[in-house]
This record gives structure tokens, sequence and C-alpha cells, in this order.
């Protein structure tokens, strides 16, 4: 629990869990709800966002308290007083959130009045009234009574900008879209007034020493500035609530427990929230006993006419869903691929799985409708030809290139260095680019060399268990110069292998991999749209390995794919270096390609 007394109803377990709120039942209460607390989670770890939403439950809970003590025989359990605190806490997020937001409904601002009505206790009080700890209590008084006659001289001749810096203030801190010449402002505008002076008369009651709760300052300002209490009562809300929690509440849950898993990162949660934002705006944010197996063509039938990227493009951007589909059905545009409509049907499906089995549900709207696809997985991504592999690598092509960004970008030693690495590792790209200094190793002493990919740093990160392995170096990049690169950056004290590199969601590959298949693929006329790509290195040396008639397990370890097998993947050892290196990475040749002429060396020149 938080030290602070004001904040005594926000706690969370650890520095890097959720927020929950924390209420006391009053005591006349705890023998009809059967406990003395209401704990829940407020699904936010930000610490401003999670003070404004725990004022918010704690208005709501005295409401409820209030008309379980005066509600002519209303009974309610305490599962049902925490699944409308649930509903609650994701109505005031939306309303702090909401960056679509225009006009908003007399509710809406009652709820955030309802919050700004405890917040303002603690910070109406601006650089103006924060006294100096030596001033005698009278001066005190002197100047909090003084600026509270200037608030209201200022009121009575109609001056509010002190009023409108701090709502304005507000509506920055909570990101609200509110323009100054909408309704919903002036109506804010009239309550921050009087909550304004409201608050400062709290402060100076408090400092004269006068008896006061933290939360007597809610009790005045309901009563006082007549703050109209939502007219929907604790009766309405139970039954509203038959229907079960809405699809938002529930994934929301769903998004915090899949962050206590370590394999789940935040790109895959960040997919998974563009999927079910797809599912809302389509079906509609539903009570989840509302789902009905139909949805789920609804979904497939909409989403298959939906054009790729349609947020970038500037005729589609913010227009309703259907209205993008026929503007696309009339030009004839491109839609998306079964690959990824069938993404976004498994995301959910995985999401509504987990809801069946932790709630009262019994249907998956997305099972069974994924669309066939006729082409086998191995067709997906192609690999680099002979041919390609020689174009690629050609020294006028490349060297060229690399000497152009060299005059205009940052980014030049790993976009020389990773595709070569990538065709004599088979390695993914953020596996090669997030490599550490101390990830190129020696072999116990001898005279070889071998890449460690792992994700021991909190930088880095890998697919799965089996992407942890040891990869040989290959001649070739000891012949082009990379192990003295490496050297270098040594004496540099450096900590990366390529330290021009910037992370980003994806890691650390972005701007080699952009330039790769965007660039230099596209002037080379070799690049086919998600299928011949800068991963089709890794395709390359996986098919380079199989036709050459290598062992089948070596190429998995390699690779970083699971062994088949329980006697291999349980029982066996992994190969060792020197082995890999004498068995496989020695006799791995790409014809055609003169790497004498691509020495790193020749980079330096103009």
């Amino acid at each position: 629990m938080s030290k602070n007394r004001r904040d005594s109803f926000l706690w969370r377990k650890s520095p890097h869990s959720s927020y929950y709120f924390r209420c006391l039942i009053p005591k006349d209460l705890v023998s009809i709800l059967k406990t003395k607390v209401i704990v829940l989670s407020l699904q936010s770890g930000i610490l401003q966002e999670s003070k404004s939403l725990s004022r918010n439950l704690y208005c709501r809970c005295q409401e409820i308290f209030s008309q379980l003590k005066f509600g002519n025989g209303l009974t309610v359990n305490i599962d049902e007083i925490k699944s409308i605190l649930r509903q609650e806490n994701q109505r005031y997020k939306s309303i702090i959130n909401n960056s679509e937001m225009k006009e908003w409904t007399k509710d809406d601002i009652n709820q955030f009045i309802s919050s700004r009505i405890v917040s303002m206790k603690e910070d109406s009080f601006d650089f103006e009234l924060e006294l100096r700890s030596q001033k005698k209590q009278k001066q005190r008084e002197k100047d909090i009574e003084r600026f509270l006659k200037r608030l209201e001289k200022d009121f009575e001749q109609g001056n509010y900008k002190y009023v409108e810096m701090k709502l304005d203030e507000d509506i920055e801190k909570f990101n609200l879209k509110v323009t100054k010449d909408s309704k919903t402002y002036k109506v804010l505008l009239s309550n921050y007034k009087n909550l304004l002076i409201e608050s400062i008369r709290f402060r100076r009651d408090v400092r004269l020493g006068k008896e006061k709760s933290e939360f007597d300052f809610v009790g005045d300002g309901f009563n006082k500035n007549d703050v109209s209490i939502p007219k929907s009562t604790v009766k309405e809300q139970i039954e509203e609530i038959s229907d079960g929690p809405k699809l938002q509440e529930v994934f929301g849950i769903y998004l915090e427990e899949t962050k206590l898993s370590e394999s789940t990162t935040e790109k895959t949660r960040e997919t998974w929230i563009k999927s079910f934002k797809l599912f809302v705006e389509i079906i509609g944010n539903i009570h989840i006993s509302q789902l009905k197996h139909s949805h789920g063509r609804t979904f497939k039938g909409k989403i298959s006419k939906l054009p790729p990227n349609r947020n970038k493009i500037r005729m589609f951007r913010d227009k309703p869903i259907n209205e993008v589909i026929k503007i696309n059905k009339k030009r004839n545009g491109e839609t998306l691929s079964i690959t990824t409509v069938n993404h976004h049907i498994q995301h959910l499906s995985t999401f509504f799985n987990w809801m069946r089995r932790n709630f009262d549900v019994q249907i998956n709207p997305m099972e069974g409708i994924k669309i066939r696809q006729s082409k086998s997985k191995h067709d997906e991504r192609e690999r680099f030809t002979v041919e390609d592999l020689q174009k690629i690598f050609d020294s006028n092509n490349y060297l060229t290139e690399i000497k152009r960004r060299k005059r205009n970008s940052k980014v030049i030693v790993g976009c020389y260095w990773i595709p070569i690495i990538l065709l004599f590792t088979g390695c993914r790209i953020n596996e090669i680019s997030q490599l550490h200094i101390d990830d190129i190793k020696k072999f116990k002493g001898k005279n070889l060399w071998y890449f460690d990919i792992n994700d021991d740093t909190d930088d880095k990160r890998l697919k799965n268990k089996s992407s942890k392995r040891m990869i040989p170096v290959h001649q070739v990049l000891v012949d082009l110069g990379f192990l003295e690169y490496v050297k270098k950056l040594k004496k540099k004290k450096e900590q990366r292998v390529f330290p021009e590199l910037t992370y980003t969601r994806d890691g650390y590959s972005k701007d080699v991999s952009r330039w790769f298949n965007e660039v230099y693929l596209t002037k080379l006329d070799i690049k086919i749209p998600q299928r011949k790509v800068i991963h089709s290195f890794r395709h390359t040396f996986i098919d380079t390995l199989k036709q050459g008639g290598f062992r089948m397990e070596m190429i998995e370890e390699l690779s970083g794919h699971s062994s088949g097998g329980e006697s291999r993947s349980r029982y066996g050892k992994r190969y060792t270096v020197d082995i890999l290196y004498k068995d496989v990475m020695k006799k791995l040749k790409y014809p055609g390609i003169d790497w004498k002429e691509l020495e790193f060396s020749k980079t330096k020149g103009k």
C-alpha cells in the first residue's frame, strides 16, 4: 500500500505489477457484504492514470454504500459490486484515454468531475500557494484567504483565466481531445470554477487544524457544487451485468494476464490489440454472453475485403469500415492477404479460447473459420537462387550501394555485414542485429570462433528456447575482416557489434531490413513482396544444406529449430562448435561469388 495517506486506496504488489484499488467497507456493511475490503485491479501500471482511476472508483463505492444503507431493501453481494466497479473502471479509462472523443455525454462529464473532486484536494495549490516552511501559521492563513478572495473577485468580474489554466492542464495531462469552443469545455469550466473554490477552502480548514478526513472533500464537493451523480442505480447496473462483462473489459484482463508470460513480447501484444480493435469496430463492444458464431463469419467476410494498411492511405483514413470496403471495391483495390486474415482470426481465437476457460462463455466465434490456403508453408517465403546471390553480392552492386549509404546514412556497417552473416549462419535478422561484442567467442582456446546466440541481456530476445545456440564463424567472414572489425570495436570499448543500429519495438533490425528489402532488392529487380526478402537468406542457408545432403539434426541445430524425436531432443547433447564447423561450415559454399572483391576494407573508398 502506498505510504502516502492521501492515496491509501492505491496499492500494488510489486514495482512492476499493475496498480490495485483498495477500499475499506463501512463497519455497518461488513456483515452484509461478508468482507472488510474491496480490492480490484486497475489494469494500469501508470501512476498518474491509476490515481485518477482509483479516485473515481472511490466515489462510485461511496454511492453504492449509500444506496445499500438507504436503498429500501436493496440486496447486493460483493461479486456484483466488483462487476459494477470493473465496468466503471473501463468506462472512466475510456474517458481519460479516448483520443477521438468529441462531445461528451452528461454521464461522461459527471464521472470525470466526480474523480477530479478528490484530486482537486491534492493539486489545486500551485506554486502561488506553496508556502515556505518557515512562515508562521497566521501568515499561511492570510495567504490562503488573500488568494481565495482574489479568486472569488475574479469570478464575479467574469475573469476565469486561472480556472481555464487548471482545466487546460488536466486536458493535457489526461490527453483529452476537448476543444475550447465545445459544449463539453464550457460545462467542465463551470464545474471547475466551484471545485477550485471548494478545494482552497478545504486546504484552509486543514491548516486551521479542523478535523477533516482524507475524503471529506468528496462530500463537500458533492453537496456544495451540486455535481450530479449518474442516475443509474446499483440495482439497474446489477441487471445490466447479468449479460456478463463487455469484451473490452475481458480483453484488458487477458492482456494483463499475458504480461506474466516471459515469452510474450510487446510486439506480440500489439498485434493482438490490432486484431481485437478490428473485431470491436466490426461487431461492437458487446457483452460476452451476446457472442454468436455468426459474428466470426461476419468478421472474416469484412476483413477479407479490406485494403492492406488502410490507416496509412489518405482516402481510407478515419472512414467507417463499410465505407472503406465500398471505396476499395469500386477502385478494384488490393485486399488483405489470406495469411493476414488468418492471423487476425488466430489471434482472436486464442483470446476467445482463454475467455471460454475463464468466463461463463460456451462459444468461440473464430473456431473453424480459417481460410484454407492451397500453397504449403514452405512456399510462403522463397530462397534466393544462385543467380540472385551472384547479383546481390556482385562487388559493383554491393560496394557501390554501401558507399552510397556512407554519404547519406549513419547505418553503414550493419548494411555491409548483416546480409553476409545471415547467408553463412541462417540466423533471423534480429538475432544478428542485437549481438554484443561478448557474443563473438573463441572455442576452447582453439583458433575457432563462433556466434553465441542468446537472450542474456534485456535488449536481446529470441523466438523460442531452441533459438539459443552456437554457430561457428565461417571462413569467408574471417577473410572479409569480420574478426578484425570486432577487435577494433573492443578497443573502442563498444558494447554491441553494430552500435549504430537503434532499438525499436522490433529490436535492432528495422534499419537494415528496410534498406535491404525496400531499396537494395528493388534496385536489383529481385524483390517479390512478402516472399523474397532479407529473411530469404535463412531459407537459402537451410535449403543449401538440405540439398547438400548434410545431416538434418545438424541443420536444425544451426538454424535453431527444435529437433524432432524425443531421443534426440531430450537425451542427446548438442553438437560441439568444432564438430559443426568440421562437418558443416567448412563444406558450405555458394558458387559464383568472388568474396575477395567484397573485403570490408574496400568500403572505405569513396
